[in-house]
């Protein structure tokens, strides 16, 4: 692994996931929500990029491990759908399964 991978892997990807998790809030209230709300709203969907994009880029995607560029553009639009699908795929589930309070 060269320089370029190194800087790839441990800088380019933490910071589309970031910049991602940032730009999911314009699909949301951010408006209307507290400062700590919007922290752990960033977190969450960066982490969940950080950790998530990798395996399921080569496990579903198909992108190889050594693929960078698609692993870090994989990244920004996981964060960004980490905010986006998650929350309509999850009052989907809870109309059919016909549990909870649905917004």
């Amino acid at each position: 692994m060269n320089t370029d991978e190194l800087l790839v892997r441990y800088l380019y990807i933490p910071l589309a996931a970031l910049a991602g998790a940032v730009s999911s809030l314009g699909a949301r209230r951010w408006r209307t929500m507290t400062k700590a709300k919007m922290a752990m709203t960033v977190l969450m969907g960066a982490t969940f990029a950080i950790f998530v994009t990798p395996w399921a880029a080569h496990e579903f995607v198909g992108v190889d491990e050594g693929d960078a560029r698609a692993t870090v553009a994989l990244t920004y639009l996981f964060a960004i759908g980490a905010h986006v699908l998650l929350p309509w795929l999850i009052q989907k589930l809870e109309r059919l399964i016909g549990a909870g309070d649905t917004q």
